[in-house]
């Protein structure tokens, strides 16, 4: 995305997805990042199988009292929403709480995984993880990471192997990332990996938020990627997201040409400036677009999952007034960058 003009200003990711996040801004090398990957992976298909991940459509606070007298057994593994959490641990507990709440008609659903992730059975093999994080080399980052430990941003927490080792085992606060940005001001969220689950996870937890947000997914499942990600950077060119075209046909045929004319036919068919309530014609100095420019002073990113959730597709209105004169900008968002304005990135999970 990068090479076609597309940059983040703020960085996340869901679990795993956050080590690529940390990757994209700078606080680990492309060798650093995988030894961490691959470590986390190896020890935790070494502990022994078994325990259960069950989503449940339940408010954090909801689930909380029922693991009182299990939290050695079981735990919250993400809160993916505000009434989405998934819990994780041993089979028997997690299967109690999903069947509390699937009693009072709430949707439940297990998970196709091979351990319990971010969950107390994940305890055994966090020392021999610690060993192998502490031999990494951190650096500062250059791009702002929000934190799936705290859902704001991590700031130099991410320089410490300690941040690394609670990681594996503590919830993933996805939906708090989300509310953090948005009452930042964001106003696009760019998800980078195979599906849109982020999206549409990312959709719920701004349901009641005061402005309205794009979320876009970079790639959909079923669809083939390249006709994915053209589309993608289309929508992202309708919001007001600066994408770089020319590199993007570069070393092809391609080459700009002029629209026909209609001499005789004057209806325009690009959708209007809004107006402010009350006034009639062109909308009067001032009034907002609700474009969202990868420009803008408050733009965010992130680097996304690998399941399949459908994502939300919100209108994307025209970035012109009626007279062709510009429309001022919003800013957008993405879950991974900073202040800028660019687009955002979302990371994969367990």
């Amino acid at each position: 995305m990068e090479s076609l003009g597309v940059r983040p200003a703020v960085v996340g990711g869901h679990s795993v997805g956050e080590i690529t996040a940390a990757h994209v801004a700078g606080v680990l090398s492309l060798a650093d990042a995988c030894r961490l990957v691959t470590a986390r992976a190896a020890l935790m298909q070494a502990l022994p199988a078994g325990g259960a991940m069950i989503a449940v459509q339940a408010a954090e606070d909801e689930v909380l009292p029922l693991l009182a007298r299990r939290a050695d057994r079981v735990s919250v593994a993400a809160v993916n929403g505000p009434a989405s959490v998934v819990i994780a641990g041993e089979e028997s507990a997690a299967l109690e709480i999903a069947a509390h709440f699937a009693d009072q008609g709430r949707k439940t659903s297990r998970l196709p995984v091979s351990h319990a992730f971010h969950s107390p059975l994940m305890v055994p093999m966090l020392a021999d993880f610690r060993a192998v994080v502490e031999t990494l080399t951190f650096h500062e980052p250059a791009v702002p990471v929000i934190s799936n430990l705290t859902g704001a941003p991590a700031g130099a927490l991410l320089c410490t192997p300690d941040y690394w080792v609670r990681h594996v085992r503590q919830a993933v606060r996805f939906s708090d990332g989300v509310t953090a940005l948005g009452e930042e001001n964001v106003d696009v969220l760019l998800e980078l990996g195979p599906g849109s689950a982020l999206s549409a996870m990312a959709a719920e937890s701004l349901g009641g938020a005061a402005r309205p947000m794009t979320v876009v997914p970079a790639l959909r499942k079923g669809r083939p990627e390249e006709d994915a990600l053209v589309a993608t950077l289309g929508r992202l060119h309708a919001v007001g997201v600066p994408v770089d075209w020319a590199a993007f046909f570069a070393d092809t045929a391609a080459r700009r040409i002029d629209l026909p004319t209609y001499a005789f036919q004057h209806e325009r068919t690009g959708r209007p400036r809004p107006r402010a309530p009350g006034t009639r014609g062109r909308a009067p100095p001032g009034t907002r677009c609700s474009a969202a420019p990868w420009n803008s002073p408050t733009a965010r990113a992130w680097c996304s999952p690998e399941s399949s959730a459908p994502a939300p597709t919100p209108g994307s209105p025209s970035t012109s007034s009626r007279d062709g004169s510009p429309c001022r900008e919003r800013p957008c968002w993405s879950w991974s960058s900073g202040r800028a304005t660019r687009p955002a990135a979302t990371g994969s999970r367990n």
